[in-house]
């Protein structure tokens, strides 16, 4: 019988040009060949992860076509969708109350009126849950406006991603532990002294063999690279795997900042086993998931943020102190999507 053709000699035939950095077919694919890629390329394995053949198609191509931004309508559409399947999957789950909590989201309205233009808008009532598509997006909006400042001082960011090995079930404390190794791991002095600060935030993926924790970090770091070799090792000494990955952050900074909160929403690729999503939901309960080190230890943002009326300028005009309350839980059809909010229109004919 013939035997079979190993799977990189089989893709080699598809390359325009052999990469630099790959092996040749009769040498093994081993980590330490992975150690002459560039800082953008770096991609270590860990644990008992074994490369598939969407390892070659990663760098296939060096100008990659860049990802269509969505425009506002296009977003609304897609977190619409989002938190349909994510209210689905906590009922499949046995969460009716949370999932009922997070189906109201932006459903019904707060209606206020600006005594300085005279403009008549709507506030969407929240539910402030972590697991809502809606409320994601707006506290992401909210850390990086509060910390515009902070994050322009610094130029050079990398996303650094740290996996553990998978686990059959999910607790919290398996979530406090991973941060636990994240926080040795930056303490060493090889990311003292290259780091600036670290925003870090929690994922679980759920796979054949269990759950799959992983951390995703965005950091501000000097001049120098990472080095990858010494995360490598240290990650395998805290958790038993080292698989890491590590990326440049081109600007702006405000969809790596969007990205890094809705992390946690990552169950609704799961959402068809519900068994799972209620652990994972039990385990993350009063659990800070966005966690800040370094110049960002104060990155937190809480869900539910107070400010009164006499602090809240209008969407419109943007002065203080003119708003007052004139309505409560008005339907989304008594409203009008405008570029600066909603636009209270309530004797307006619907939006067929």
């Amino acid at each position: 019988m013939r035997a079979a053709r190993p799977l990189l000699e089989k893709r080699d035939h598809n390359l325009k040009e052999q990469p630099s950095f790959l092996p040749s077919n009769n040498q093994p694919l081993v980590p330490a060949v992975l150690e002459d890629y560039p800082v953008s390329r770096r991609d270590v394995g860990g644990g008992d992860i074994v490369h598939n053949r969407n390892f070659c198609h990663r760098f296939e191509s060096k100008n990659r076509k860049k990802r269509k931004k969505n425009s506002p309508e296009e977003r609304q559409k897609l977190l619409a969708l989002e938190k349909t399947n994510m209210v689905q999957s906590l009922r499949w789950a046995g969460l009716d109350d949370l999932a009922t909590e997070i189906d109201l989201c932006h459903k019904e309205f707060v209606v206020l009126r600006c005594g300085h233009c005279g403009t008549s808008f709507g506030q969407p009532r929240t539910c402030h849950s972590r697991l809502c598509p809606y409320c994601a997006e707006a506290r992401g909006a909210r850390i990086h406006a509060k910390r515009q400042s902070d994050l322009s001082k610094y130029n050079n960011y990398v996303f650094l991603t740290l996996t553990r090995r998978s686990i059959k079930h999910i607790t919290k404390d398996d979530v406090q532990f991973t941060y636990a190794c994240w926080e040795k791991l930056y303490r060493r002095k090889f990311m003292q002294d290259r780091c600036y600060g670290a925003i870090a935030t929690f994922e679980v993926t759920h796979r054949r063999p269990g759950f799959h924790p992983q951390l995703h970090i965005l950091i501000a770091t000097r001049d120098c690279p990472l080095p990858i070799k010494d995360i490598r090792k240290a990650w395998k000494g805290y958790t038993g795997a080292w698989w890491c990955h590590i990326e440049r952050v081109k600007p702006p900074l405000a969809d790596a900042m969007r990205e890094l909160v809705k992390y946690p929403l990552k169950p609704i690729d799961f959402f068809k086993k519900p068994e799972a999503l209620k652990e994972y939901v039990q385990a993350i309960q009063h659990v800070q998931l966005i966690r800040g080190y370094g110049c960002f230890r104060y990155i937190r943002e809480a869900f539910k943020p107070h400010a009164p009326l006499s602090n809240t300028p209008c969407p419109r005009c943007g002065v203080k102190g003119y708003l007052e309350k004139i309505g409560d839980r008005e339907p989304i059809t008594k409203f009008r999507r405008m570029p600066w909010g909603w636009l209270y229109l309530p004797n307006a004919p619907p939006v067929l």
